[in-house]
């Protein structure tokens, strides 16, 4: 196994030269630097991560918790998280929340992690945040008064899906969550449907609005499933919003396998933009908000917090969304009938 003495040998420098090119502690020369990188190709030398760890007092390694992989969106975000996190130097791993929570969170806690972020709706115990707490670990997304906060606001372009769902004459308007009904009105999508509907002119009866038990289901089959039990007891229905693209897509194939067709009989507005959602046919009516640019901010705040050994607490971050029209929305079929 080759080793620093090895490389500072070939090199013609010191172990401590070897070690603070590698560490980026202490500033190296640019001629010393450049023999002792060209000594470690030729030998084909790896740094021993655990040593540097424990050089650096941190591990340089940043978590992922989330509750469906099958999902493209957070996939999508993270991608951007790991480019830069990669630049800096910073591992990425992401956690998949979806099965046991206890052993989830147990390969969390001993992962010794510099950073977690939490792109889950899972309800975690006060001894994780605990233990993550006293690891130093930096806490994304669980609470302001734990750490730093992201997210997007998606009401004004809610309105706007809303607007046009109106203007093409839609009054029997559904609307399909991914999550329980007790928490749906946490949901700003789902609070500015069921505050501006009646605005909008559409139905106020709360029996079009199909939530889910919680994560039984993936995304699709949330969606396909809700769009049946919807369309069998509401078959009056012209339009649905889904609250997520995969969703859509379920509650899409529901549609044909029902015989229906979308966007000429029912109109489905999904929401996060995933590529996907513009390749699929009918492309999807959707909203969403810059990935690329909420991910690296994700990413360089993260890493901020690691570095100055602070916590970030109250830092609060938000993009807005915006609407994207596709075919998945059409003029109600009660008017085109006119």
């Amino acid at each position: 196994m080759v080793t620093r003495k090895d490389v500072a040998a070939l090199a013609g420098v010191s172990v401590a030269t070897v070690s603070n090119v590698f560490l980026g502690k202490v500033a190296v020369s640019k001629d010393a630097e450049a023999k002792v990188r060209e000594a470690a190709r030729y030998l084909k030398y790896v740094p021993n991560h655990t040593a540097r760890s424990l050089s650096l007092g941190r591990s340089n390694h940043i978590g992922i918790a989330m509750n469906e992989s099958t999902n493209p969106f957070h996939m999508e975000i993270i991608k951007y998280i790991e480019a830069y996190a990669c630049m800096e130097g910073f591992l990425v791993t992401v956690f998949d929340m979806a099965g046991s929570l206890k052993n989830s969170t147990s390969f969390i806690e001993r992962g010794n992690l510099d950073a977690l972020i939490n792109f889950t709706t899972v309800k975690f115990y006060d001894e994780f945040f605990d233990i993550l707490q006293s690891q130093n670990t930096v806490m994304v997304n669980f609470g302001l008064d734990k750490g730093p906060s992201f997210g997007h606001e998606d009401a004004d372009a809610m309105i706007e899906c809303m607007k046009k769902l109106a203007s093409f004459g839609h009054k029997s308007v559904g609307y399909i969550s991914t999550l329980g009904r007790a928490i749906l009105p946490l949901d700003e999508r789902s609070r500015t449907f069921m505050e501006k509907r009646k605005g909008m002119g559409f139905s106020e009866d709360d029996d079009l609005i199909e939530c889910d038990a919680g994560s039984a289901f993936k995304s699709s089959e949330c969606g396909y499933k809700g769009m049946t039990a919807l369309m069998k007891r509401h078959p009056e229905l012209t339009a649905v919003f889904v609250m997520n693209d995969l969703a859509a897509i379920g509650a899409i194939r529901a549609l044909k396998d029902m015989g229906y067709d979308c966007p000429k009989d029912v109109s489905v507005v999904g929401c996060d933009d995933i590529e996907l959602s513009k390749l699929h046919i009918p492309s999807i009516s959707t909203f969403g908000f810059d990935k690329a640019r909420y991910g690296t901010k994700m990413a360089e705040k993260t890493i901020e917090c690691i570095l100055q050994k602070d916590r970030g607490i109250g830092f609060d971050f938000k993009v807005k969304s915006q609407a994207f029209f596709r075919e998945s929305v059409s003029v109600c079929r009660n008017m085109s009938k006119r």
